[in-house]
């Protein structure tokens, strides 16, 4: 599960505003603000988009139990 706050950490370090990140993305700026603020949750799609725009990795690390 992500941390919904790292996207905001994130994207506050490169110095990017919303409204940049959605510019760059698709992904509506009031759609941004509810992944950073924990309203909703960001599909593997949407984390691959935001983490491109934020020159960072997005590594995945499944957990299956049997």
């Amino acid at each position: 599960m992500i941390d919904n706050k790292k996207i905001k950490e994130l994207r506050q370090i490169k110095g990017y505003k919303q409204s940049y990140v959605s510019l760059r993305t698709g992904i509506p700026q009031s759609t941004l603000s509810r992944f950073e603020n924990g309203k909703l949750s960001p599909t593997i799609e949407e984390l691959e988009l935001i983490f491109s725009c934020l020159d960072v990795q997005l590594i995945i690390n499944v957990d299956v139990k049997t």
